[in-house]
């Protein structure tokens, strides 16, 4: 519910290209979706660390695993 009341005062105040810009800096990003080295992980078969183990292929086929951040 904060996003939507932020949202609207950001229409209000006509921020909202730097609103829509800047959204993702609102969400945080646990450490087990944020592949931080390069290291070689077996269990996944890519590189980066992952602290917990993949989803079941019911998730994996939806083409989302994490999100790779530089």
């Amino acid at each position: 519910m904060p996003q939507f009341i932020c949202a609207r005062q950001a229409l209000l105040r006509s921020l909202t290209w730097r609103y829509l810009f800047n959204i993702h800096e609102r969400f945080l990003h646990p450490d087990e979706l944020f592949f931080s080295s390069l290291a070689y992980n077996p269990n996944l078969k890519m590189l980066g660390a992952c602290l917990i183990a993949p989803a079941p292929i019911s998730e994996v086929d939806l083409n989302y695993l994490a999100k790779f951040f530089i």
